[in-house]
């Protein structure tokens, strides 16, 4: 109201005479009062002070809301009304305080009602004219709003000088805002009030009466106020909910035997409970049952009108509460029980009420297990939710802020021993119906036709969903905590526990395990990762340098022997003298130690890499000396009509390519001789020239068989390299009797030679369309090292990668390097909302 009206929200708050405020306020209602005592003889004005009576309200209900916290034999200090103090206990004092709560909730509401409304709106019209006077004289002195007390205080002197009986013109700037802020909550008061007594009767599930408060001579604006609207829409339901009851409502007493309950009035409690029973026994549940089916196939119909469907809702929603009547009348058994201390009965009736109405449990799962869990913990802990409060301040004493190993491991220690005690039985039952549930929303959205009640739809998804990954990690409570656990032991570097956790838990709970956003198989690889780190350095360097000084000596001996045209076994010798001398170089140009061993195997690489320059001419000129190459060469020589004469004297290999040179450059002759729409009638189906389609196909068949020629080359080549190179390599297992079996030597064996020749030819032949055709003869020499150039790029970022990790672990451990660690690795972090989220499942 304060900010239509044009004043601010909250009390003002500055350097003013308050009581001069109060007292202005205090003397309209009494000139009100004086005025009616007149008209009224033998009447008297009520001098109880307004703001008082209100203060009264707040402190009875806060102190309500202190007491039903407690146990109902505690000791407590009250102060009476005179000031005494005197010793009670909680039973006492909440029996005494709930009749004052209603009677001073209806002595204030009347106290406010007689504040004469019409002068107090008049008045507070004259502040604000005040007020803007005020700012204006101000603003022409050039002093902002923020200075504005000062100024005020400067003038006090001179507004009493000119007041001349106006108590208006003796207030400050301040001053006048405070009187403003007083005046609108006078004006309101009655309607506030009013609302927040309606709530306190709802509460203790007098409906009737609560609904009397907001509907009575002065109610707030209910088409502006959605508080109020909705208070009187649930109020409503409730009512209707009585009527459908046909007499007393089971969940209506039920409620009100709770507050009886809570207040300690164990005879008004019995009373209630048993006629709660009564009331639900009379109950037909099968003609309800029948009366719910009815209302939803109705809700199916599309003609229905908005009113019509709210009020079918309605009476659905009713209908739902009222089938759950007699597990709502055991819940009310609850309280006593676990105020008296008997637990046991707390987990049978828990237990009873779970067994025998799953759908009540479901929307009651936050109450019913917090009962269960505080059952289970003989009173120790009084919400099932405190253990996540463990785990919680556990993560947040891993945060920069707040760092604390000691206190991190201490609430990580006290959230295992609450996990112990959750109901975990309880959880999956509430969850198995909560999935129901969750189903039963998805195919109604799925065929729901209104956006609008789709919508709300997904929302109740939404929440629901929430709420079952909130059950879900209850039910895995215990390895949750061991989870954070692992977690925590890896951020602090202490991998070996990590894995060993991380191992416990796939044996333990495969369930928890194996769901994905866990990633409990992603921690377990960074915990080995860390711990294999140091091997795997040197394994991966060590892996490097052979790639790089093996793949080197391979190319120097293919490029020696192709260079100096060697052949036969002089060919062989002098590669793999390259190809020793080579590693051996690199090897030492790296910065490693030459082994013994190293120039031999450098040898093995030499000759892999001459044996491959050789095996590749060899079947080159076997496949350019076949007459298949002959006559692909003489049939394109001819259909450009030159002269094989010009192929005399030539070897195969260099016949293949003279011939594909000679009709390459006779077709483009021919073409370039032709007019421009020829040459373009030339590259259409059916429109080339016959002379010119017979020519083109004769050199396209060249081109293939000369290529297909170099390819079976190369694949010859890369073969024969591969099987050398990886003979070199797995002969001394053979020999050291390292291997298990020739079998599977065999097998390794050969798989890495098919590795080797597959990439080879994929990575290596296929660049022929992609090279210049004089670079083609040469470019197949770097695929007798490949496979080795190849890995040298993935291997060379996982030593990176390796070399990080140990480079982190090798610092000194720090409060921000753990922290950092813990909130970046892989896994599920803590949710300050963890099971918060709440859904009953309504339309």
């Amino acid at each position: 109201m304060g900010e239509r009206n044009g004043l601010e929200n909250n009390k003002p708050k500055a350097e003013i005479d308050e009581p001069l405020v109060l007292q202005i306020l205090e003397s309209i209602r009494r000139d009100r009062e004086f005025r009616q005592s007149k008209e009224q003889p033998g009447s008297s004005a009520n001098r109880a002070s307004l703001p008082i009576e209100m203060q009264k309200v707040k402190e009875y209900a806060n102190e309500l809301s202190k007491l039903t916290q407690m146990r109902p034999g505690n000791a407590i200090t009250v102060t009476d009304e005179t000031g005494a103090q005197k010793e009670s206990t909680v039973h006492d004092r909440l029996r005494q305080l709930e009749p004052l709560i209603d009677k001073q909730f209806q002595q204030t509401i009347a106290l406010a009602s007689s504040v004469d409304r019409t002068a107090a709106a008049e008045l507070l019209s004259k502040v604000k004219t005040a007020l803007f006077e005020q700012r204006q004289d101000l603003t022409k002195l050039g002093q902002t709003p923020d200075l504005l007390q000062a100024a005020a205080r400067q003038g006090d002197e001179t507004r009493q000088a000119n007041a001349e009986g106006n108590p208006l013109a003796t207030l400050s700037y301040a001053g006048l805002q405070l009187l403003g802020w007083h005046l609108e909550q006078a004006i309101s008061s009655p309607q506030v009030l009013r609302l927040q007594y309606a709530y306190h009767l709802s509460e203790k599930g007098d409906f009737a009466k609560a609904y009397e408060q907001i509907v009575i001579s002065d109610p707030l604006n209910t088409d502006q106020d959605d508080i109020l609207c909705r208070l009187r829409q649930y109020l409503s339901q409730q009512l209707r909910r009585q009527e459908l009851a046909g007499g007393d409502d089971p969940l209506t007493l039920s409620l009100r035997a709770q507050n009886r309950a809570l207040c300690a009035d164990m005879d008004g409690y019995f009373a209630l409970t048993n006629q709660a029973e009564r009331s639900a026994k009379q109950l037909d549940y099968e003609q309800i049952k029948r009366q719910i089916g009815e209302i939803k196939s109705q809700l199916k119909s599309e003609s229905l009108t908005e009113d019509r469907r709210r009020e079918l809702v309605t009476d659905l929603n009713c209908l739902e509460d009222l089938s759950h009547s007699k597990a709502s009348v055991e819940f009310a058994k609850i309280l006593p029980a676990a105020r008296a201390g008997d637990f046991a009965a707390v987990k049978k009736t828990v237990d009873g009420i779970i067994a025998s109405d799953p759908e009540y449990a479901a929307d009651r799962s936050t109450d019913l297990l917090s009962a269960l869990y505080f059952a289970n913990t003989c009173g120790e802990a009084s919400s099932i939710w405190q253990f996540n409060q463990h785990l919680v301040q556990f993560q947040r004493s891993l945060s920069p802020q707040d760092f604390n190993l000691e206190s991190a491991q201490k609430q990580l220690d006290a959230a295992f021993r609450e996990a112990d005690k959750l109901p975990v039985e309880a959880i999956e039952a509430i969850r198995a119906t909560k999935l129901k549930e969750l189903d039963r929303l998805g195919r109604e959205s799925a065929v729901e036709n209104d956006p609008n009640q789709r919508e709300k739809l997904r929302q109740q998804q939404a929440e629901l969903t929430l709420t079952i990954d909130g059950l879900n990690l209850l039910a895995h409570g215990p390895s949750y905590c061991k989870l954070m656990q692992g977690v925590f032991e890896l951020a602090n570097r202490n991998n070996n526990a990590a894995l060993e956790i991380f191992d416990d838990l796939g044996r333990d709970d495969p369930e928890f395990t194996a769901q994905s956003h866990n990633q409990i198989e992603q921690l377990k690889k960074i915990a080995k990762l860390r711990i294999e780190a140091p091997e795997a350095e040197d394994r991966l360097r060590e892996l490097m340098i052979d790639l790089v000084s093996s793949s080197v000596a391979m190319l120097a001996a293919a490029i020696t022997v192709t260079g100096t045209a060697a052949t036969g076994p002089g060919a062989l010798i002098a590669g793999a003298l390259v190809g020793s001398a080579t590693k051996t170089f690199v090897r030492g140009v790296m910065g490693e130690s030459i082994r013994w061993h190293d120039p031999v195997l450098g040898a093995v690489d030499g000759l892999a890499g001459s044996a491959a320059v050789l095996s590749r001419a060899a079947t080159m000129s076997r496949l350019a000396n076949s007459g298949r190459s002959i006559a692909a060469a003489d049939r394109a020589l001819a259909a450009v009509e030159l002269s094989p004469a010009a192929l005399e004297g030539l070897s195969g290999v260099e016949r293949l390519e003279q011939a594909r040179r000679l009709s390459g450059q006779a077709l483009k002759s021919l073409d370039l001789s032709m007019p421009w729409y020829a040459q373009l009638g030339n590259r259409l189906p059916f429109l080339a020239n016959s002379e010119y389609a017979i020519a083109s196909k004769a050199y396209s068949g060249l081109v293939r068989q000369a290529t297909s020629c170099a390819v079976k080359a190369d694949l010859a080549a890369y073969t024969t390299a591969a099987a050398i190179r990886h003979g070199g390599r797995y002969a001394p297992q053979l020999l050291n009797g390292q291997s298990d079996s020739y079998g599977d030597l065999a097998a390794k064996y050969l798989g890495a030679v098919a590795s080797d020749v597959g990439s080879s030819y994929v990575f290596g032949s296929l660049q022929y369309p992609l090279c210049p055709a004089f670079l083609n003869k040469y470019m197949w020499i770097g695929a007798a090292g490949w496979n080795d150039l190849h890995a040298i790029r993935p291997t060379s970022a996982e030593l990176a990668n390796i070399e990080r990790i140990l480079e982190r672990i090798r610092a000194p451990k720090s409060p921000e390097s753990i922290s950092e660690d813990y909130f970046t690795l892989p896994g599920p972090k803590v949710d300050a909302r963890l099971g918060q989220g709440e859904s009953n499942g309504r339309r």
